[in-house]
C-alpha cells in the first residue's frame, strides 16, 4: 500500500474536484449514478448492435468509476466482461463491485467497465470486433485528462470472452496509446494458459505483466498486488 501512495502522489493533478458533475463529466459526458457512485454511459464510440446473449441493443460505451478524493491522475483498471453480461457492475449483484472496484478504489486505482462488440461480429464489422478493446484503450489515453487518470498506468482485468483484452495487450503492446502494464485474466479463452502465454508471446524486454487465475473462487484476490508491480 505504502508503494502504492507513494507512486500515486507524483502522479499529475487531477482536473476533477472530490465532488463530481452530477450532469456528466466535463468533456466526456455520462450520467452520474449515485448508487455505485460512478458515471455510467460514457461514450466511446459511436457504434451500437444487438446482442442476441443479452437480448438487448448494446453500443460503445463505458462506466468509469473514479475515485473521488485527492487531486492525483490515477492508475486505471479496464474490466472486460464475459459473454451473457453486460459492462454494468452493481454494487450488490455479484463478487465484481466488491472484489473489484472498491478494493481497486480503496488502493488508488479507478475503475472503467467496457461495452464492446462480441466475437460473433467478427465478419460483419469492420474493424474487427476484437480490436474495439484496442479503440477503447486508445480512447481513454485521448482523454486522460478528462478522466483524471495517468495515460502511462492502464490495466486489463478480463474473464472468459473477455480475455480478448489479452489479444489486446500482446498484439498492440509496442502502441503506446493502446499499451497496458499487466493483463489479469480470469478463465481466458485464449488458446494457452497460465505461465504458457507469458512465456509464448510476452517477451521479458516488453515489460508487460500477464497471470491467469483459473479458480473462480475469490476470482479477484491478488488483483491489486500484482498490478502494484507494474506501475511506472
Amino acid at each position: 500500500m505504502n508503494t502504492l501512495l507513494a507512486s500515486v502522489s507524483t502522479l499529475r493533478a487531477s482536473p476533477w474536484a472530490v465532488h463530481p458533475a452530477r450532469e456528466g463529466l466535463a468533456g466526456v459526458g455520462g450520467s452520474w449514478c449515485v448508487d455505485g457512485q460512478c458515471y455510467r454511459g460514457i461514450a466511446w464510440g459511436g457504434e451500437s448492435w444487438f446482442d442476441p446473449a443479452v437480448g438487448q441493443e448494446l453500443r460503445q460505451d463505458l462506466d468509469f468509476f473514479p475515485l473521488g478524493h485527492g487531486q492525483c491522475a490515477s492508475p486505471l483498471i479496464l474490466y472486460i466482461h464475459p459473454p451473457l453480461d453486460t459492462k454494468t457492475i452493481y454494487p450488490r449483484r455479484g463478487p465484481l463491485y466488491a472484489g473489484l472496484v472498491q478494493v481497486a478504489r480503496a488502493s488508488g486505482f479507478a475503475v472503467a467497465s467496457i461495452e464492446y462488440r462480441p466475437p460473433a461480429l467478427d465478419d460483419l464489422v469492420d474493424p474487427a470486433p476484437d480490436n474495439d478493446v484496442a479503440l477503447a484503450r486508445r480512447w481513454v489515453h485521448a482523454h486522460a485528462h478528462q478522466l483524471g487518470v495517468d495515460a502511462d498506468n492502464v490495466f486489463f482485468v478480463d474473464q472468459s470472452r473477455g480475455t480478448l483484452g489479452l489479444r489486446t495487450a500482446l498484439q498492440h503492446r509496442r502502441d503506446p496509446a493502446v499499451r497496458v502494464n499487466a493483463a489479469y485474466s480470469h478463465h481466458e479463452r485464449t488458446t494457452f494458459r497460465g505461465v504458457e502465454v507469458a512465456r509464448r508471446f510476452v517477451a521479458e524486454s516488453d515489460g508487460l505483466g500477464f497471470v491467469d487465475r483459473i479458480s473462480p473462487e475469490r476470482a479477484y484476490d491478488g488483483v491489486i498486488p500484482f498490478f502494484q508491480r507494474y506501475l511506472r
